[in-house]
């Protein structure tokens, strides 16, 4: 292969993959928005889930008749 084949088959490969980079992350970049809600709103979840089953738990030993 000659020097001059090899430059322009190096450079429609590295637009090639410039192309494809910017399009896969056009299309990623999309659901970036839920992922990052879900990211936030997972502690809290865990958080109130936490709550509830102290809530729940004391609910228990009332009914057993308390602390004695």
């Amino acid at each position: 292969m000659k020097p001059a084949e090899s430059f322009w088959l190096f450079l429609w490969f590295y637009l090639y993959l410039i192309h494809s980079t910017e399009k896969e992350v056009r299309n990623l970049s999309r659901y970036l928005h839920a992922l990052a809600t879900i990211g936030n709103i997972a502690p809290l979840l865990g958080l109130l889930g936490t709550v509830l089953g102290m809530i729940k738990a004391f609910m228990v030993i009332q009914e057993m008749g308390g602390w004695e």
